[in-house]
């Protein structure tokens, strides 16, 4: 046989092996096509800390019945079923939805749905999902309408967590993170935004606010925010006085300030480059009193709106800046009376009370029999007044000033004289009914039964060395004693008892006032203004 014969052969056979391999392959992979699995993902629903709701649809199985379907799902992207799987509990054609459980809370998965046969391993596409918190979701929005002693905080409640709503708020303190173990508001339990009232801050201060939103598994923040307290003046506050819920009066060195927002905010009503305003006294929201002194004279001035404008009704002059009037006391629009000191020499000093009952067109002036200052007084309900007063002794060079605790009542225009037992100046007095109440200097506290006509000393231990510049009484058994160094001391018991009221103030307290709706002021020393809501 030729070599082209042997070639020829060769290269038929090549060609039927190719023909023939061809044909199987074609046949093989026609068999491939048809055996293929066509599945779709469906969105995933109900997502909860620890648990969601998955599936797919299977559209065709390829000719072949299917062993398995479900969906696997990993915290990493494109799962397959070497991840962990969830099978769905029928394997055909068609939907099918499966639960994972377990999940941890708070975190991302990656989800894909899936069907095997004999002949082929199939996927739908990529989902992905987080799991909720087990705490709720809240966040601080803006703090607002930011006043001496209050503020606004916007908060949103976006998601409750694992368990239902027990408590939500915004806390706050003077220092970084607060939490609900500090000062803090109790707005209810509805999602959404809600604007939370912030009250009895410090003025001056600044604080550190979020909000909170707390269910059975704990309590979650919000980001904190920080805002500044303003401070209306930094003189000295030496009086205060609310004549409603509303409306109110301090009078200071230089400045007189009214609220009209029942002490949220202050306004300078009257200011002065040389008077020291020492005392202030309302009737009404219109009439009123404020007396001061500069270093020659003391002065009475009257508004009759409301502190708009002022008028001098009277002076008193004595070349002393130590003149002081140091109460000021009003029944009805004509009758007023009010207590000054005058220093006739340096180691005197004479109390004296002035009357008119023309609102200050004529006056009348009693002083004391002895060489006393009259430091506090208080009017009760039957038109008397009663006078707190320190007992100067002129003595000579080699003596020093002895103070004798007295206390003088004033019925019409005599002045009547009662002795207390003890040492001590009084500054501070408070008649209630037939209880009285009156305090001074060494911590000194004197308490009486019947009207004043008998007084006797007490002590409140820890305190003797502290000035008791003010006392006042809500009822029978609730009242306040403002005192040096921040010290706000409160008895719930009539006197029985007291403790100290935190106030993170260092200045000295002089005056309180309470209003009707009992919030407790107490003003003093560099424009100190401390409110307590009871």
């Amino acid at each position: 046989m030729s070599q082209f014969k042997v070639a020829l052969q060769l290269f038929s056979l090549v060609i039927i092996a190719f023909v023939l391999y061809s044909c199987v392959s074609n046949v093989d992979l026609e068999a491939n096509v048809a055996y293929k699995i066509n599945i779709t993902s469906s969105p995933v629903t109900a997502v909860t800390s620890n648990s969601a709701v998955c599936g797919g649809t299977v559209n065709s199985t390829g000719g072949v019945d299917l062993i398995e379907r479900g969906v696997c799902y990993a915290t990493t992207p494109f799962p397959s079923i070497k991840n962990i799987r969830a099978k769905a509990a029928t394997a055909v054609l068609g939907s099918y939805q499966v639960t994972l459980s377990g999940l941890t809370s708070d975190t991302k998965y990656f989800v894909t749905s899936y069907a095997i046969s004999v002949k082929d391993t199939a996927y739908g596409e990529q989902m992905e999902f987080t799991t909720t918190s087990l705490l709720p979701v809240v966040t601080t929005n803006d703090v607002a309408a930011i006043t001496t002693s209050n503020a606004q905080v916007f908060s949103t409640l976006v998601s409750v967590g694992a368990s239902p709503i027990e408590q939500r708020g915004v806390c706050w303190a003077t220092t970084a993170n607060p939490t609900i173990a500090n000062e803090k508001t109790s707005d209810g339990t509805a999602t959404g935004t809600i604007t939370s009232a912030i009250l009895g801050l410090k003025q001056n201060t600044r604080y550190f606010v979020r909000a909170y939103a707390k269910n059975g598994n704990g309590v979650a923040y919000g980001r904190e925010l920080s805002f500044n307290t303003p401070q209306p003046t930094t003189e000295d506050l030496n009086e205060v006085q609310f004549i409603s819920n509303n409306i109110g009066f301090i009078a200071g060195n230089k400045v007189l300030l009214k609220t009209i927002n029942g002490g949220d905010t202050w306004t300078k009503i009257r200011e002065s480059s040389s008077v020291n305003f020492t005392s202030i006294h309302f009737e009404n929201e219109n009439l009123g009193y404020a007396g001061g002194n500069d270093q020659n004279y003391a002065y009475l001035y009257k508004t009759t709106d409301g502190g708009l404008s002022w008028a001098q009704v009277t002076r008193e002059w004595n070349g002393n800046e130590r003149l002081k009037i140091t109460g000021i006391f009003t029944s009805g629009s004509n009758a007023v009376s009010f207590l000054f000191n005058a220093y006739p020499n340096a180691s005197q000093v004479s109390g004296t009370i002035a009357f008119s009952s023309d609102a200050g067109v004529n006056w009348t002036r009693t002083k004391a029999s002895k060489i006393v200052g009259f430091n506090c007084g208080d009017m009760n309900t039957d038109g008397k007044v009663y006078i707190g007063s320190s007992n100067y002794w002129a003595g000579t060079t080699n003596n020093c000033s002895i103070f004798t605790s007295t206390f003088l009542a004033n019925g019409s225009k005599t002045v009547t004289e009662k002795n207390l037992d003890g040492i001590a100046d009084l500054y501070g007095l408070d008649m209630n009914g037939l209880k009285g109440y009156a305090v001074g200097s060494n911590g000194k506290y004197f308490t009486s039964g019947d009207g004043g006509l008998n007084w006797s000393m007490r002590t409140i231990a820890g305190y003797s060395a502290e000035t008791m510049n003010d006392v006042l009484f809500k009822d029978g058994s609730k009242g306040f004693i403002a005192a040096t160094n921040g010290i706000l001391l409160k008895t719930i018991d009539g006197g029985l008892s007291w403790f100290k009221e935190p106030t993170d103030s260092v200045e000295d307290f002089t005056s309180i006032a309470i209003k009707p709706d009992g919030t407790v002021f107490a003003v003093g020393t560099k424009g100190e203004i401390f409110r307590k809501i009871l």
